[in-house]
């Protein structure tokens, strides 16, 4: 994973509510069971699979957000260089 894409997604997990960010980690980084998640966190399997659900659903979100800023950003430099690139000729 680029250096870019790594702080992406460190921006975007760090976004999300703590409760949605604490199952994430548990369940992607520590590799738990929801059953496990549940019985460490003193909630429902329910409960957890549920913050994981909306955890990945914001971190879509999120990442399609800032993919969509990037291609914005970009698409403003190309329109930026062929002005200059016009303007000198």
């Amino acid at each position: 994973m680029g250096d870019e894409t790594q702080s992406a997604l460190g921006c975007a997990v760090g976004s999300l509510p703590h409760d949605q960010r604490e199952v994430l980690v548990l369940k992607i980084w520590n590799e738990l069971t929801f059953n496990e998640i549940a019985g460490a966190l003193e909630i429902s399997q329910n409960t957890a699979a549920s913050r994981y659900r909306y955890a990945l659903a914001n971190l879509k979100k999120s990442l399609q957000r800032m993919n969509d800023f990037l291609e914005l950003e970009d698409n403003s430099r190309s329109c930026d260089r062929a002005q200059a690139v016009a303007v000198s000729v």
